[in-house]
């Protein structure tokens, strides 16, 4: 099960690269600043959502495209949109997928499943947990309603009792088998949000601060930008994504997030901006480098990678930056308006639209005029 697991991530994050830029113009007058701009896209691309990517309880749909697991929802989405919803106030939105979280994601109340459907019910996955925990936290200090804060206790409860080691936080839980994976990805260490559940559990303090040295020794070098995917509890030691073996290179999703939860605790991340900067000003940014050289491995481009991206620059303060891979994130949108999929990121030939690229752009989109 755990390498079931691990095989449906992969796919997850690899198959949101195969969108095309769009050749579309948009065909209307759009508003002169870029926060309103920004702002009108995101009206359109919630409503893409709202149209086709949403299911009858609100749930999120990992494809438009009907194959094998497209109509299931990721704890990935549930999460997502919770942190959209509370950055534009949508109480109706959180409340829904709050409700659909509690009712088809959670197993005994507790642990929360990685996305529903038929064999996929005996995981979950530490970095979408700590996501939602993280939703219903700040969705009690907007909203009130103690129901979500308590969800949230019970939540980081079952994450510390089985995935917590030594004050080390592994990757995942089965428990159907009841073993938790020896490893982590990097990317799934959230720093801050280890920090807000110390309320709870004063310990997490300690798996933050564990948590922290990890991410930061997980730098590939000083002269590199890039970290790994992985560090091994048993071995002690970093290793590269399972993509590098095949292609020599390695994901740029996962070195963004390790970034990000960096700079949320305010941890100097300068080495990243200025590449990024960099990279961005050569015209593109790709998906998958050689860790060694720096260098991408191909020409594939991502809706993602530019929303999480634009995120960290966001976080980081960087609006020239920000405004630059937002700008370059909207040439994979639909915007001819006669399109049933206007508003949406995808590609309209083979109707393939993934819940990933729309989510993360959405939540990329709110962050305007918050910078």
């Amino acid at each position: 099960m755990l390498f079931i697991l691990a095989i449906g991530c992969y796919l997850a994050v690899y198959l949101t690269f195969l969108s095309i830029p769009s050749t579309e113009v948009f065909n209307d007058i759009m508003p002169d600043t870029p926060v309103g701009r920004y702002n009108a896209f995101e009206d359109s691309l919630y409503d893409f959502i709202d149209k086709h990517l949403t299911g009858g309880e609100g749930e999120i749909l990992t494809n438009l495209q009907n194959y094998s697991g497209s109509k299931d929802t990721l704890s990935e989405s549930a999460g997502l949109l919770m942190n959209y919803s509370i950055l534009s106030n949508k109480y109706e939105q959180y409340d829904r997928q709050f409700k659909f979280l509690k009712d088809r994601l959670l197993s005994d109340g507790r642990i929360i499943r990685w996305r529903t459907g038929a064999g996929s019910a005996n995981c979950n996955a530490a970095i979408d947990d700590l996501r939602i925990i993280r939703a219903l936290l700040d969705g009690y200090e907007i909203w009130g309603g103690k129901k979500y804060y308590n969800m949230a206790g019970d939540l980081q409860e079952s994450l510390f009792k089985y995935q917590v080691k030594d004050r080390f936080l592994y990757e995942l839980y089965d428990w159907k088998s009841e073993k938790s994976k020896h490893t982590t990805p990097l990317c799934y260490l959230d720093l801050y949000t280890m920090d807000r559940m110390s309320e709870f559990n004063p310990e997490w303090l300690m798996v933050e601060e564990k948590a922290l040295s990890i991410i930061s020794d997980g730098r590939i070098s000083n002269r590199s930008p890039f970290f790994y995917k992985y560090y091994d509890y048993d071995s002690k030691t970093y290793y590269f994504d399972e993509e590098y073996y095949k292609q020599k290179g390695i994901c740029l999703t996962y070195t963004l997030y390790s970034v990000l939860h960096l700079a949320e605790v305010n941890e100097d991340t300068g080495y990243f901006a200025d590449w990024l900067k960099s990279e961005i000003n050569s015209g593109k940014l790709y998906a998958w480098y050689d860790p060694l050289t720096q260098k991408p491995v191909n020409t594939i481009e991502s809706t993602a990678i530019y929303a999480l991206a634009a995120v960290y620059a966001a976080q980081t303060g960087e609006k020239e930056l920000y405004e630059k891979l937002v700008d370059r994130m909207m040439n994979f949108m639909v915007s001819d308006r006669k399109s049933a999929y206007y508003g949406g990121f995808g590609n309209t030939g083979t109707k393939y639209y993934h819940s990933f690229d729309n989510l993360t752009a959405l939540w990329a989109l709110t962050l305007s005029d918050k910078r």
